[in-house]
């Protein structure tokens, strides 16, 4: 099957570290994350909290108070945000080779390092949503690419929020206005810790240096 041959032959750099945040999480932020990157696919992206998932991680009561240092420090909202862009990959891509219901553990077996734990609750829900997601209508929302018209950014310190009293984590917000195939606005929220914006305005400079040669 062709799906299957294509399916994450070539996987971005740091899929593999990402991989590994993922396999951190227990089975019901695993389910809890899964369940929140279909519902963004099939409305057409928005934001996904990483500190929303960073709390969930850190559990309730004593257990938070034990884990608040690596809240507050940014790691566990970092180690959330590098698994909610390893969910998001692996079923975007899933929907880009229109992958078949019953073939993705098999097909994360084979070309990751997932655990079969992991993968098991990935497939779930792969099996559950994918007829919806592979619908003509959904697979044009969730791989669809506009026009980028406008772009703004800033620099932020998340304090708190309606499931974590005590944040303090440093952010960028890159706030992109593209146009659709229609003519339409509509701006999507990124957010990103300060290490993925680092890479992310390497990799800008890298596309610069690229294109100057052209």
């Amino acid at each position: 099957r062709m799906e299957e041959a294509t399916f994450l032959a070539d996987p971005l750099p740091g899929f593999d570290a990402a991989t590994q945040a993922l396999d951190s999480l227990d089975a019901d932020d695993l389910l809890y994350l899964a369940l929140e990157v279909c519902k963004n696919l099939a409305h057409g992206g928005g934001k996904l909290s990483a500190e929303q998932l960073a709390c969930r991680m850190a559990g309730q009561g004593e257990e938070r108070e034990r884990n608040r240092p690596l809240i507050e420090g940014g790691g566990a909202t970092q180690r959330a945000q590098q698994a909610t862009n390893a969910c998001m990959y692996i079923f975007r891509e899933a929907v880009k080779v229109r992958l078949g219901a019953e073939y993705l553990g098999e097909q994360l077996g084979e070309g990751t390092g997932i655990s079969k734990e992991s993968r098991d609750v990935l497939d779930g829900v792969w099996r559950l949503k994918s007829a919806s997601l592979l619908s003509a209508d959904k697979v044009e929302c969730a791989l669809s690419v506009g026009r980028l018209v406008g772009m703004e950014w800033k620099l932020s310190v998340g304090t708190e929020s309606s499931s974590c009293a005590k944040l303090m984590v440093p952010f960028v917000v890159l706030l992109f206005t593209v146009s659709d195939a229609n003519g339409t606005h509509k701006s999507v929220a990124v957010e990103m810790t300060l290490q993925e914006w680092d890479e992310f305005a390497l990799g800008i400079e890298e596309i610069a240096s690229v294109m100057e040669t052209v």
